[in-house]
């Protein structure tokens, strides 16, 4: 590497920002600490890359206080306001380690490495939005795939470890798991295995505050260590694992070596890293929410395993629900929960009844940060980002109520869809469809169901709170989806053709438009009977 390349992520500008007054700056890490209060968000040309990015940040903040302990999170939140000058004097005490371009220990990367060969990749290895296979249908082709800025590189580089595709990479020299010149599949980057969730402040000050755990080991960072080699951590039998929730959140899921011309970043060398199954983060890892899988429990002989519970692109977030918020207390004792919330959505439970927190924020917002990866994991399709809010009283320990009142609600909104989707089918089936087109109608209604009432949702949920009357309610929110659904229904009504009305017989029963409207009334009293229990008009009426 060229050393006379002088580029510091302490004192040059990088991360891209969106500021309190509407600007769009690029500041370096020592000015984004320093002028936190005045950041709303971190900006980047992916939400995948401010994540990656603001995990960067979090683990500074660990180390720079050494915690903090619960006692110490208190004192931050109550106070409002980041240890700048316990930061800035952690930052000058690894300044060397920050260095993109160092003779021997360059930011996220490994001097020297290479193949063989010595191939160096082009610039869509570094740049998640270029697809395997060349940029079709992308504003990004041409010269801006041949050199980029080293602000932008260094955005894609923190990305490329949190996000990286799995698929075969670069065979480095001194890699010893390398085979006939190649790297073979050891996973994502540790993010891209994630269903990333983390809380989100008024400011970038109160954001890091409220995702800064104090019920996690923190471990040490990765510029903490001695450098790495292309060859992995641990050994052959035992690969290592994380030490605390820094370590994690600089974890090198590659190996990495940027390639400039002492003006810009044109090309990279891209290895396989440390190996990290996602499931033995569990309970570490506080930025994601998890599933219990009993069948992976059976194979590998363990009494708990938990999986990081992935974002679906075509679902909203208020459907994971159950995975999102604490749990109500379980009905039989020591029983472990299906799914289980982000750690940090634990956290603030801990300290939703005290003063520091408790007493400070009356809302909490929650973002849903995640890549959809496609076949074998070895090509980007998609990020997902969703936020969702809601009334900090769901946290407390003194209202479990609300979290059952919330989980029971999206279960009937759950059986809701599944009536309006089967009305649908039970439409085609009337006018002569085949299976598969009743199957294809059924998923297209079913999702048009929670797009009909994803708005409804939200707004109940916000307005949850200390003096929410849980069976009124309850009866609220089924009364708003079955008006949202009835207006659905009468629309897919309407599209369907004349011969729906006349019908056809199957096994001496008729089936058209009026039986299948009658079944689906059934159906939605059954998922809905609140609603239906409150106002036996309201249908007629709408």
């Amino acid at each position: 590497m060229d050393i006379e390349v002088r580029f510091s992520l302490l004192d040059s500008a990088w991360i891209q920002v969106l500021t309190t007054d509407g600007a769009v700056e690029e500041l370096s890490l020592r000015e984004l600490f320093a002028r936190a209060d005045e950041v709303v968000e971190l900006l980047g040309e992916s939400p995948t890359q401010s994540f990656a990015i603001m995990r960067l940040l979090l683990a500074i903040v660990h180390r720079a206080v050494d915690g903090p302990s619960p006692r110490g999170w208190g004192d931050l939140f109550e106070a409002g306001a980041l240890p700048v000058a316990s930061i800035k004097e952690y930052l000058d005490r690894h300044a060397d380690r920050f260095w993109l371009f160092h003779p021997s220990t360059p930011f996220y990367q490994v001097v020297g490495l290479r193949s063989a060969k010595d191939e160096v990749s082009g610039l869509e290895k570094l740049i998640s939005d270029v697809p395997t296979g060349g940029p079709l249908f992308i504003g990004r082709s041409g010269t801006a795939l041949e050199r980029i800025s080293f602000a932008e590189a260094t955005r894609w580089l923190v990305q490329l470890q949190g996000y990286d595709v799995s698929g075969i990479k670069t065979g480095a020299v001194g890699d010893p798991r390398v085979k006939g010149g190649k790297g073979y599949p050891i996973g994502t980057g540790h993010a891209g295995a994630l269903g990333g969730v983390y809380v989100r402040g008024g400011n970038l000050t109160e954001t890091l505050l409220l995702n800064l755990v104090s019920d996690r080991d923190v471990g040490t960072a990765v510029w903490e260590r001695p450098p790495h080699t292309s060859a992995p951590e641990g050994t052959a039998a035992v690969e290592r694992r994380p030490t605390g929730v820094a370590d994690l959140y600089t974890w090198q899921s590659r190996r990495i070596r940027l390639v400039c011309d002492g003006e810009a970043v044109t090309g990279v060398v891209v290895a396989n890293g440390d190996r990290l199954p996602a499931h033995e983060t569990f309970p570490l890892e506080p930025m994601t929410m998890w599933r219990r899988s009993r069948i992976q429990e059976k194979k590998l002989g363990l009494p708990l395993v938990y999986f990081p519970r992935l974002h679906d692109p075509e679902k909203s977030l208020w459907r994971s629900a159950e995975s999102l918020l604490p749990a109500p207390p379980a009905g039989t004792a020591n029983a472990e929960p299906d799914f289980r919330p982000p750690g940090v959505v634990e956290h603030l439970e801990t300290q939703a009844d005290a003063d520091a927190f408790g007493q400070q924020t009356s809302t909490v917002t929650l973002r849903a940060v995640g890549m959809q990866y496609g076949t074998q994991n070895a090509v980007t399709n998609e990020v997902v980002t969703d936020d969702l809010e809601f009334q900090a009283a769901l946290l407390r320990e003194t209202h479990p109520e609300l979290r059952r009142l919330v989980r029971d609600a999206v279960e009937a909104a759950v059986e809701a869809c599944k009536a309006v989707g089967l009305f649908a089918a039970d439409l085609v089936r009337a006018a002569g469809g085949d299976s598969f087109a009743q199957v294809a109608q059924r998923d297209r209604a079913r999702e048009a169901g929670y797009h009909a009432i994803d708005g409804e949702f939200r707004e109940w949920l916000s307005g949850l709170g200390e003096h929410t009357d849980v069976e009124d309610a309850a009866i609220d929110w089924q009364q708003r989806a079955g008006r949202a659904l009835r207006r659905l229904k009468h629309g897919l009504i309407a599209a369907t053709p004349p011969s729906a009305y006349r019908g056809r017989t199957e096994d001496d029963r008729q089936i058209n438009v009026a039986t299948a409207e009658r079944w689906l009334n059934h159906r939605l009293r059954k998922a809905l009977p609140k609603a239906h229990a409150s106002d036996e008009t309201r249908e007629v009426a709408a």
